[in-house]
């Protein structure tokens, strides 16, 4: 596995190709967040604004975001945000 800086410096000198092929795994990688949990499963993510750690559960994921059902209100997250809760 490589260091941070390891990855930086690559990212420095990597084609204008590499870039956008690397870039395109990372939005698929993002996108495929979401899709680890199921309807049902219980998560957490950071709310920001005050609000500290929200507690929910999955309803289901979308195109960019996950709905995710907290206190009876409906959250659209980025898949990125969410985390496997206790059950």
């Amino acid at each position: 596995m490589a260091t941070t800086s390891e990855v930086m410096e690559w990212v420095r000198t990597a084609s204008k190709t590499d870039l956008d092929m690397v870039k395109d795994y990372i939005q698929m990688q993002r996108m495929n967040l979401g899709r680890v949990f199921k309807p049902g499963d219980k998560v957490k993510f950071d709310g920001g604004r005050n609000r500290g750690m929200m507690h929910g559960t999955f309803v289901k994921a979308m195109q960019k975001n996950a709905e995710v059902l907290c206190n009876g209100a409906r959250w659209r997250v980025n898949p990125a945000l969410l985390e496997a809760d206790a059950p």
